[in-house]
């Protein structure tokens, strides 16, 4: 699994599509994930579907987990990094970007490579 972040309208998944080899299915917000013959799976907007889905880290094990079942297949997730800048002053959106900040640091720990994307230049963090 590799990660990609950056900031928003920076060019993430444009570099991904160009950057891994293969057919790749995107998924999007609540898109459903067809296991299909996919080899190579981006999830972008995570921090979207952290905010929307009460299960998003299940969501996110189920892929990895299908990942790790074949050697051949390759899972990216990418997100905009949130976590910078002014403090939100809703209770609820403080909650959001605080749980995007703990999944980030856990797709950190886990993922194989780190990019982060500025104004579509990639830099390789891990």
């Amino acid at each position: 699994m590799d990660f990609i972040t950056g900031g928003a309208h920076n060019g993430k998944l444009a570099w991904a599509l160009q950057h891994y080899e293969g057919e790749a299915a995107v998924i999007r917000q609540r898109n459903a994930f067809d296991k299909g013959a996919a080899s190579l799976v981006i999830v972008d907007q995570v921090e979207t579907m952290i905010g929307e889905r009460n299960d998003a880290q299940k969501f996110f094990q189920k892929l990895m987990d299908w990942e790790r079942d074949n050697d051949v297949r390759q899972l990216v997730f990418i997100g905009t990094d949130i976590t910078s800048g002014i403090v939100p002053m809703e209770a609820k959106d403080r909650k959001w970007r605080d749980d995007v900040g703990f999944q980030y640091q856990q797709f950190m720990k886990d993922a194989e490579a780190v990019y982060r994307i500025w104004f579509g230049i990639p830099q390789q963090i891990k």
